[in-house]
């Protein structure tokens, strides 16, 4: 019987690189610090693994008609082409510019209101993480990226 590939095989195989390139960036950091990211992107890829199985199993069907086309994955692989334009606009911007403008193109993109809308949720989520992270938990988010040292204030 032949197999045909359909979207989960590829959501599937996208999520264990990802876990893959998490775990593979866990492993440097102390022993520690590396549990709970290695342990989720282990969680990560068993999951996904169980859904390349669970998609292989539909492709198997004979009348299934849902085969993979471009309008059907264009969607998912620009937003995960984003989302690698975010980590790396995240080194070498910071965090403070890169978030809310991931956050703002994301939103505008998804259709997740107006622009008016998407810049003030952006600017929320990029303060309520500033407040989290930089004033309450102490993490120094403005090391990261050249714009880092604008971002030095604390309360």
């Amino acid at each position: 019987m032949k197999t045909k590939i359909n979207s989960d095989v590829i959501l599937g195989v996208l999520l264990i690189v990802v876990s893959v390139a998490i775990f593979a960036t866990a492993s440097g950091y102390p022993a520690g610090a590396a549990l709970y990211p290695k342990g989720l992107s282990v969680l990560i890829a068993l999951l996904s693994a169980s859904v390349v199985w669970t998609g292989f199993k539909k492709g198997q069907e004979p009348d299934r008609k849902d085969t993979v086309t471009f309008e059907l994955v264009k969607k998912p692989v620009i937003v995960y082409l984003m989302m690698v334009a975010y980590i790396a606009g995240f080194r070498f911007l910071g965090f403070f510019v890169a978030t809310p403008i991931f956050i703002f193109s994301l939103l505008l993109y998804l259709k997740g209101g107006t622009w008016k809308r998407c810049l003030l949720v952006a600017a929320v989520f990029t303060l309520l993480c500033y407040v989290g992270f930089v004033i309450l938990m102490k993490v120094p988010l403005y090391r990261v990226g050249i714009f880092g040292k604008f971002f030095r204030w604390t309360f």
